[in-house]
C-alpha cells in the first residue's frame, strides 16, 4: 500500500477510535477538536492552540473528512450554481370569487368557474441561497355568472399577464436533493376579458402593478435537473381600465362590471422542471 494512503488510513482509524470528534483537510492536515457547529457551507469548531481554547471556522470544501459525534460524514466540495431556469404549468382559482367581496353587487351566482397557468423564470445567484431573476406568468379562466337582483347574465374568457422582477430565496444548496424554495416579486399585470353581458358583447383592459409570491419545493431529478411544486398567488388592484361596449358605456355599466376598487387575486397550484447551470 502506498505509504501515504497507508498514513490517511492510520489517522482516520484514530479518529474513529477515540471519541473525539477531528477533522481532515483536503491539504492533509489532521484537526483534534470539538465540533460546535455544522451547516452546508461551514464547520466551526473548538481546539487547543498554544495552550488556549480558541474556536474556528473553516469552509467545507476545504475538507476532506471530518467526525462528529461518532458519526463519519465524508463531503465533497461544494459546487453552488449560479443560474437557474424553469418551466411551469398548472391550475388557477381565478379571482372572481374573492372580488365579489369587494364588489358594489356581491350576489353574483357563479356557476362556470375553472382555469389555468403557465410561466416561466430565470434566476442569477448572487450568493449560494439568495438569487434575483425575472418571472413571466400567464393564467386564463372562464368564468360565467348570473346575477339576480340585476337579473343578467355575464359570461368571460379572462387573460391575466405578469412580468416582474424576482427575489429568489432556497433553505438549502442546489448540491442538496430536496429543498425549499420561496418567491417574492412586485412586477407589471395585465387583465383582458372579452365577454358578454346578456348577449351583448364587450372587451375589458386594466394595467396595473400587482404582487406574486411563491411557495413549494425542488425534487432533484439528475445532477442538475428538478422537479418543482409550488404554491402561488397573484394580487393586483385595478386603477387603469378600459371598457368597450357597443351598448354599454361607461360609468353606468362599472356596476356590473369593473371598477376601481375591484382587486384580482390569482391562486394557483403548479408543477414544471427547473434546470440549474
Amino acid at each position: 500500500m502506498n505509504k501515504k494512503y497507508f498514513s490517511l488510513l492510520f489517522i482516520l482509524t484514530n479518529l474513529f477510535v477515540f471519541a473525539q470528534d477531528g477533522i481532515i483537510t483536503k491539504d492533509g492536515d489532521t484537526i483534534r477538536c470539538k465540533i460546535l457547529k455544522d451547516d452546508d457551507s461551514y464547520i466551526v469548531f473548538k481546539h487547543s492552540k498554544n495552550n488556549a481554547e480558541k474556536v474556528t471556522l473553516i469552509p467545507k470544501s476545504k475538507v476532506f473528512v471530518y467526525k462528529k459525534n461518532e458519526v463519519r460524514e465524508e463531503l465533497f466540495p461544494i459546487v453552488v450554481d449560479k443560474f437557474r431556469i424553469g418551466i411551469y404549468t398548472g391550475i388557477s382559482f381565478p379571482s372572481h370569487q374573492y372580488v365579489k367581496l369587494f364588489r358594489k353587487d356581491s350576489s353574483d351566482l357563479v356557476f362556470k368557474n375553472n382555469g389555468y397557468n403557465f410561466g416561466a423564470d430565470l434566476t442569477y445567484f448572487i450568493k449560494p441561497k439568495t438569487g434575483v431573476g425575472i418571472v413571466v406568468n400567464r393564467a386564463f379562466s372562464h368564468i360565467d355568472y348570473f346575477s339576480p337582483i340585476t337579473n343578467y347574465i355575464n359570461r368571460e374568457q379572462m387573460t391575466y399577464t405578469y412580468l416582474g422582477p424576482m427575489l429568489s430565496k432556497r433553505f438549502a444548496n442546489s448540491t442538496h436533493n430536496t429543498y425549499v424554495t420561496a418567491d417574492a416579486s412586485i412586477g407589471w399585470f395585465q387583465v383582458g376579458s372579452t365577454g358578454s353581458l346578456n348577449d351583448i358583447k364587450y372587451t375589458f383592459s386594466a394595467n396595473d402593478l400587482a404582487a406574486m409570491a411563491r411557495l413549494g419545493a425542488d425534487f432533484r431529478l439528475g445532477r442538475k435537473l428538478y422537479l418543482s411544486l409550488q404554491g402561488t398567488a397573484m394580487y393586483s388592484i385595478i386603477k387603469r381600465y378600459k371598457f368597450s361596449s357597443s351598448q354599454y358605456k361607461l360609468p353606468q355599466s362599472s356596476d356590473l362590471l369593473y371598477t376601481k376598487k375591484d382587486k384580482f387575486v390569482i391562486p394557483s397550484l403548479i408543477i414544471g422542471l427547473r434546470y440549474h447551470f
